[in-house]
């Protein structure tokens, strides 16, 4: 999981979590991304990591959730990551952040393979993270080994 605000990567020490931050250093507007990253090494996109992702997600990003409760369900690596992106969308309210949450999942698989039924979950999985966060934009795409390979090969900008 990794947490972005504008093109910064947000760590536990970044200045958004600092005691005394003043919401209003951020621009009003500015993007606040969840980048959810589910890598496996099997040669196909599988239903079952869509539907564990839709699981673990429904609960994780909902605000109202008590974090003692997260850490009965999932890791504290999980929880704490989690952790991030509920605080800064709470931090910065006030300033109306564009939320958007993306979900990559990565396998050695063939995207031009991909399943209908692994297709149709994750359709429902962009609407649900939509659904868990009013307003927010959700993108799940598919990586396999060629779009790994092409984006490696890319020149930087």
């Amino acid at each position: 999981m990794y947490v972005f605000l504008g093109d910064e990567l947000l760590s536990e020490d970044s200045d958004v979590f600092q005691e005394g931050f003043a919401p209003g250093r951020v621009a009003a507007g500015t993007r606040l991304m969840l980048w959810l990253v589910q890598a496996k090494l099997e040669k196909s996109f599988t239903e079952t990591a869509i539907d564990k992702i839709a699981a673990s997600t429904g609960r994780l990003l909902r605000l109202a959730e008590d974090e003692a409760d997260l850490l009965q369900l999932y890791s504290p690596a999980v929880v704490n990551r989690t952790a991030l992106f509920r605080t800064a969308l709470r931090t910065l309210a006030t300033r109306h952040v564009q939320v958007e949450i993306r979900f990559s999942y990565v396998t050695r698989g063939s995207v031009d393979a991909l399943n209908a039924k692994v297709a149709i979950k994750a359709n429902h999985l962009e609407q649900q993270f939509c659904d868990v966060m009013t307003g927010a934009t959700a993108k799940v795409e598919f990586l396999g080994a060629a779009e790994l390979w092409k984006r490696a090969n890319a020149v930087p900008s």
